[in-house]
C-alpha cells in the first residue's frame, strides 16, 4: 500500500513520523534507495510512503490526518448530519461516571479501516467484540467513545446472516443509536476522542487496525460486556490475543494500559501477594 503525501521535505516528514515509529528515528537507508524506514513503512524518494500492509497503511493515513499532514476525507453523502446527531447523543449520554469530563468538547480522531473480504459474520464479530470490550476501550482511552446498542447485538444473534446485505439490513437500524463507530460497504470508522498525546494517539490507531483484523480472522466472537475489576490484567490479555504481543506494539500496550485499575502481570491480589512473598524468601535465601 503506498500513502501519496506530495511533500517535498522529506526529513521533515521523517521527523514527523517519530512518534508513530515508537520514537526512534527512522533510518536512512542511503544508495541505492535513498528511502527513510520506518517499522513496517518507507519513505520513498518520491516523498510518498511505501506500507508494508494494509493495517500499516490505515494507521499511518489517520495519524497523518490528525497531524493536518494529509488532508481530512470528504464526509460520504448523508454522513455529516449523521455525525453531529451521534455527537448530540454523546452530550446527553448520562453513561460517564467512571471517566473524567471537561466542559468542551474535545478533539476527535476519524481513523478509516478497510473491512475487504469481511463478509456479514466477520462484520458481526466485529460488532460483538466492540460490544464485549466497549468499557474497556472505553476506560483505555479515558473518553465515553464507544457505544454499542444491546438491542443491535441481540438482533444480529437473532439473524445470523453470512452476507453483507443481511448484516447491513439489521446495522442501519441502529447505525444512529451507536456511538463512534460506523460501517458502510468497504470501511469502518472510528470516531474517538485525541487524548492530547502522540503516543496514546498513535496506540489507538493501531488498536483500531488490530480490532479489525482479529475480527476477520476469529470465527466466532462473545458479545457479553466485561468489566473486570482487575482491567489492567484483562485488557493486556485480550490485546494479546488480537495480535498486540509483539515488541513492535509493546509502547502502544504500556499506553493504553497506563492509568487502569489493577495489574498486568497478575490476575487476582492473592497472585501479586504470592509472587511478592516468593520474592522475598529468595532474597532470604541469596543475601
Amino acid at each position: 500500500m503506498t500513502i501519496q503525501t506530495n511533500l517535498n521535505d522529506r526529513k521533515e516528514l521523517a521527523r514527523r513520523l517519530i512518534p508513530f515509529n515508537h520514537n526512534e528515528k527512522l533510518r536512512y537507508t542511503g544508495t541505492p534507495v535513498f528511502a527513510y524506514e520506518g517499522r513496517g513503512f518507507h519513505i520513498l524518494r518520491s516523498g510518498d510512503i511505501e506500507c508494508d500492509d494494509e493495517k500499516t497503511g490505515a494507521a499511518i493515513t489517520a495519524f497523518l490526518q490528525e497531524a493536518g499532514i494529509l488532508p481530512q476525507p470528504e464526509p460520504e453523502e448523508g454522513t455529516e448530519n449523521e455525525v453531529t446527531q451521534e455527537s448530540t447523543q454523546q452530550d446527553e449520554t448520562p453513561e460517564s461516571e467512571a471517566l473524567p469530563q471537561t466542559e468542551t468538547e474535545p478533539d476527535r480522531m476519524e481513523i478509516k479501516v478497510p473491512i475487504d473480504g469481511m463478509d456479514g459474520a466477520k462484520l458481526r464479530n466485529l460488532v460483538f467484540m466492540l460490544h464485549a470490550q466497549q468499557y474497556l476501550l472505553n476506560r483505555a482511552a479515558g473518553h465515553e467513545n464507544i457505544h454499542v446498542p444491546d438491542r443491535l447485538v441481540e438482533d444480529l444473534k437473532e439473524e445470523p446472516g453470512t452476507d453483507q446485505t443481511s448484516f447491513f439490513a439489521i446495522y442501519q437500524n441502529y447505525r444512529k443509536e451507536g456511538r463512534g463507530f460506523w460501517i458502510v460497504a468497504g470501511t469502518v470508522t472510528f470516531c474517538i476522542a485525541a487524548s492530547g498525546n502522540a503516543v496514546k494517539n498513535r496506540a489507538l490507531i493501531e488498536l483500531a487496525a488490530f480490532m479489525v483484523s482479529a475480527a476477520k480472522k476469529a470465527k466466532r466472537v462473545q458479545a457479553d460486556t466485561r468489566k473486570p475489576e482487575n482491567e489492567k490484567y484483562y485488557l493486556r490479555m485480550w490485546l494479546l490475543r488480537i495480535g498486540m504481543g509483539t515488541k513492535a506494539s509493546h509502547e502502544s500496550r504500556m499506553a493504553l494500559l497506563k492509568g487502569l485499575h489493577g495489574w498486568s502481570a497478575f490476575r487476582t491480589e492473592e497472585e501479586v501477594k504470592a509472587h511478592a512473598r516468593k520474592q522475598k524468601e529468595r532474597r532470604h535465601q541469596n543475601p
